[in-house]
């Protein structure tokens, strides 16, 4: 019986020995083979505005996240604010999120970037950054209160203070020692760890990797495309309502000159730009672009059909519609609108009154008259009609068409616009080109 049982010991040793040696060696060896399977999804909020195209951009990363079954995302911040209806979307995908966040401030985490960072599981934050000023625009009650509330829930929902939130958006609110009434609260990085906002002070990402746990992770950075970038510079504040001008301002000296040439293909370029930005960015759709050029039918429609006003109504409020759906908010809409229409309406005036006549436009278009003493000789249908009078049935722009006797004639007005059904007179034939004057603006001048 012991012949038996002493190798029984001897194996029961021998077994457990084994497995307190596998149990040591192998905890470091479990996390070593652990950390280097594990993954980190790194996204850079890199001096970026909040708006649609930032939405867009941390919802592909996160979507990276999920694909490769990262462990963690962090998000590396720097950014002045942006619109609040943008903030909540980004702070959706931050929590619908299955892996820890962290919200990694670099310098600055202001207005709805402030939300951003809130809505993070962990907020580490580099010496020197700052974290807060999130008073909205428009500063209304209502909305100050809806924001406010917004910054209080995600800051209980990870155990911060809520009131410390607060004073972040409502000047209103105090905080003894940290704010006084009626100023905005904004951290610094160290006043941030004091009051639990920041889980960690440091601008190494390796430390926020060691804080997580996973010490040698692969870092998975998934940037922003150059599609991206360039939407988001085209949908800046400032940036998109000159595109807008620029090419509002293109289409309309367009309409000075025969033909189509360099000033339209600017101004449907710079439109182009101005809508496309949008259309990456995500703030609407191909809906938007279709209702902008509906309004640009209607205006030509105006300009060669007579309609008494009601296409050149609707093609504007098609293009104001399509500028509204397209912008981030209404504010930025008004915005863009305004400017546009205010530098169109000058510059218009300036072509009408200054260029014309220094000779600007005859740079663009061919100032060649078909004159009698150089040899031309008009047809013989279009020199009968010298002297006759007739009736504008388009707006003279100052080509157009008019009605004399029977026929309806292709004519150029020798001033300015002429509005339809107004009298005209034929003052000259030169070549193909018949040149009309309003008859009560006095009697003909030489032919």
């Amino acid at each position: 019986m012991n012949h038996y049982r002493k190798p029984h010991g001897w194996c029961t040793l021998v077994v457990l020995v084994f497995w307190l040696v596998g149990l040591v060696l192998g905890l470091p060896a479990v996390e070593g083979a652990g950390t280097s399977q594990s993954t980190v999804v790194v996204a850079r909020i890199d001096d970026l505005a909040v708006d649609a195209g930032l939405a867009r951009y941390l919802e592909r990363a996160f979507g990276r996240a999920q694909e490769l079954g990262a462990d963690a995302v962090i998000l590396e911040i720097t950014t002045l604010g942006g619109f609040v209806k943008d903030a909540l979307r980004i702070q959706d995908t931050i929590e619908a999120a299955e892996v820890p966040v962290v919200a990694f401030v670099l310098e600055r985490a202001w207005s709805a970037g402030a939300l951003i960072t809130l809505a993070a599981d962990h907020v580490v934050m580099a010496p020197g950054s700052s974290i807060g000023a999130a008073e909205p625009r428009p500063a209304d009650a209502k909305t100050i209160s809806a924001l406010r509330a917004q910054f209080e829930g995600a800051a209980e929902r990870h155990g911060r203070d809520p009131k410390v939130a607060a004073a972040m958006v409502d000047a209103k609110v105090e905080i003894q020692g940290l704010v006084e009434q009626g100023e905005l609260l904004t951290l610094t990085a160290e006043e941030a760890r004091r009051v639990g906002y920041a889980d960690l002070v440091t601008a190494d990402r390796q430390r926020i990797l060691n804080y997580l746990g996973l010490q040698g992770a692969r870092i998975e950075e998934v940037l922003p495309t150059g599609a991206e970038r360039l939407a988001t510079f085209l949908t800046h504040p400032v940036v998109a309502p000159i595109l807008l001008t620029l090419g509002f301002i293109g289409l309309v000296l367009e309409f000075f000159l025969p033909g189509f040439g360099v000033f339209g293909i600017t101004g449907l370029v710079f439109l182009g730009l101005f809508f496309g930005g949008h259309l990456v960015a995500g703030f609407a759709g191909w809906e938007v672009v279709a209702l902008f050029l509906l309004g640009l039918v209607l205006l030509v429609f105006e300009i060669f059909v007579p309609g008494f006003g009601v296409f050149g109504f609707g093609g504007i409020l098609a293009i104001m519609a399509s500028v509204f759906l397209v912008s981030g908010s209404v504010e930025q809409g008004i915005r863009s609108l305004a400017v546009s229409f205010s530098a169109t309406v000058v510059v218009t005036a300036f072509a009408a009154r200054y260029a014309a006549k220094r000779g600007f436009f005859t740079r663009f278009a061919l100032n060649l008259k078909q004159r009698r003493e150089s040899g031309y000789v008009a047809p013989a249908a279009a020199r009968e009609l010298l002297g006759k009078e007739g009736k504008a049935i388009s707006p003279l722009r100052p080509a157009g068409v008019a009605e004399i006797g029977m026929a309806r004639v292709d004519v150029v007005s020798e001033g300015g616009f002429v509005s339809p059904g107004t009298r005209v007179r034929v003052i000259r034939v030169e070549g193909s080109r018949v040149v009309v004057r309003p008859v009560d603006d006095g009697p003909d001048r030489g032919r």
